[in-house]
């Protein structure tokens, strides 16, 4: 069950980075400073949340320490670089695009 919860909750992170990315182009563009810190906390806040979320339901259900009680972190750590990657390959996708970013014509 933690190990579920650990896959979702890594998912669940990264697509917070990667939704981020995407619905504030335009204003990252205009370099607005109050997005910026917007991301920084977002992306510290998501990443930090989940893993003490997943350490503490871990130590409730499984007090041992072996490696069948750290498998659930390790999976959140895996999951949340996979799909952060892709949010990141998007990124700069979209930085690449010929004209102007953020032209959608």
């Amino acid at each position: 069950m933690t190990l579920i919860l650990g896959i979702t909750l890594g998912g669940l992170g990264g697509a917070v980075m990667f939704f981020y990315l995407f619905f504030t182009r335009p204003l990252r563009l205009k370099r607005k400073l109050y997005i910026f810190i917007l991301g920084y906390i977002l992306m510290a806040s998501s990443a930090i949340a989940g893993a003490l979320l997943i350490r503490d339901v871990g130590a409730h259900l499984e007090p041992e320490r072996n490696l069948e009680a750290r498998l659930p972190l390790l999976a959140y750590a895996i999951t949340y670089a996979i799909v952060s990657a892709f949010g990141l390959r998007a990124e700069f996708r979209w930085r690449k695009l010929d004209g102007k970013p953020g032209d959608v014509s």
